[in-house]
């Protein structure tokens, strides 16, 4: 399941968040992890300037090994407290950090202070399902209680000052049915819908695109 949820959030990111940094120059990721998503990027933008920024100096390390790169910027701190010293950036992403800070309207003004004007972002995050947790009596651990839901995560951005440009699923779970293939078969369907069409209610992760003005 897990492979199953890589390859598909890979190629969301592929399909859906390469349009947007077509012509970047600076790219702002936040959680890079162990760079995974990161090197998508490094190797079709090899002139962009990248920083990533993790409060795990930990995984910076992980990220400076897989990637590599000298020309990378690794900024260890917390992302709140991060500035570009008045270089605003064409690009932001983040994959699967969000669900691990409580303040999302703090986090989305940040972006939107960061990126210029016309940047575009892409978020992929862990998609809450408080309804099917609270039928099953199951308590998120405190590491996962602060993932939300694409509708509020929207607000929160569109209150920042970002216009959304897009949504959909980035991985597919069907509750009670552990199958990779069938997950996988769902995720190709759901692509291709409308967000309003989109049942998040079988969403793993979701994605979020996004423009400043």
């Amino acid at each position: 399941m897990g492979r199953a949820h890589f390859e598909t959030t890979r190629r969301t990111i592929v399909e859906k968040a390469f349009p947007l940094s077509h012509d970047m120059h600076s790219y702002l990721e936040v959680g890079p992890g162990p760079g995974t998503w990161t090197a998508l990027f490094t190797e079709a933008y090899p002139d962009a300037e990248f920083t990533l920024v993790d409060i795990s100096e930990e995984m910076l390390g992980q990220a400076r090994r897989t990637l590599a790169n000298d020309a990378i910027h690794y900024e260890h701190i917390d992302f709140m407290r991060f500035e570009t010293a008045g270089k605003d950036v064409d690009f932001f992403f983040s994959s699967r950090a969000l669900e691990y800070i409580e303040d999302k309207a703090g986090f989305a003004r940040k972006i939107a202070s960061l990126l210029k004007s016309g940047g575009t972002g892409f978020l992929v995050t862990k998609c809450a399902h408080p309804w099917r947790d609270a039928l099953r009596g199951r308590k998120l651990p405190e590491r996962h209680a602060h993932q939300t839901t694409s509708r509020a995560l929207s607000r929160a951005l569109q209150s920042a000052g970002l216009e959304i440009t897009d949504v959909g699923v980035a991985a597919v779970t069907m509750p009670l049915v552990h199958s990779p293939a069938l997950n996988t078969f769902l995720w190709k369907i759901l692509r291709h819908l409308p967000s309003f069409l989109i049942p998040m209610g079988i969403a793993e992760s979701f994605y979020l695109a996004f423009k400043k003005p």
